[in-house]
């Protein structure tokens, strides 16, 4: 009986973890330190964005606002070691014009007295370059998930996904 509710407990536990199941469409692609991330949502209401950009600045990723990627992206040149690309990249805070990559979110939410849960979540990484998504993921959250430990599990994959 007692080795019986240990198991259901623990089963309890585990299932108000978050997990995020994520694909790699594109293996060439390499995200490193010189990697540059964009979000590419406006911020909402219940501040998904700027949390998720806290998390990442926490965990070490070099952030910079949609618009200052985008217009970079507009002025490079095809030459990606002229100098007007290092100018733009010193111009917009970018660390390398060949790896600037936007994360794209999808999610909907519900916000009740017992706080913020995402009903669904889902994002795509996409090159800036090419305009392709190179990965792709969702989470699997349960109703007593909090919001902020589903942003907390995207940054942690996306993480995994940094060569060292």
């Amino acid at each position: 009986m007692i080795r019986l509710l240990k198991i259901f407990t623990i089963g309890i536990l585990l299932s108000s973890c978050s997990r995020m199941a994520t694909r790699t469409i594109d293996y060439s692609i390499i995200l490193d330190k010189n990697t540059t991330f964009c979000i590419a949502n406006d911020e909402d209401k219940i501040g998904t964005i700027r949390n998720l950009k806290q998390l990442f600045e926490e965990e070490g990723f070099h952030i910079v606002p949609f618009e200052y990627a985008s217009k970079a992206m507009k002025n490079r040149t095809i030459n990606s070691k002229s100098e007007i690309n290092r100018d733009i990249e010193k111009a917009f805070n970018i660390k390398n014009i060949d790896a600037v990559y936007s994360i794209i979110l999808d999610y909907r939410y519900s916000k009740d007295i017992t706080g913020l849960t995402y009903e669904s979540f889902k994002y795509d990484i996409v090159s800036l370059n090419t305009g392709k998504t190179v990965v792709w993921g969702y989470s699997y959250t349960s109703k007593t998930e909090s919001g902020k430990r589903t942003l907390k599990t995207l940054v942690k994959e996306i993480k995994k996904k940094l060569k060292k």
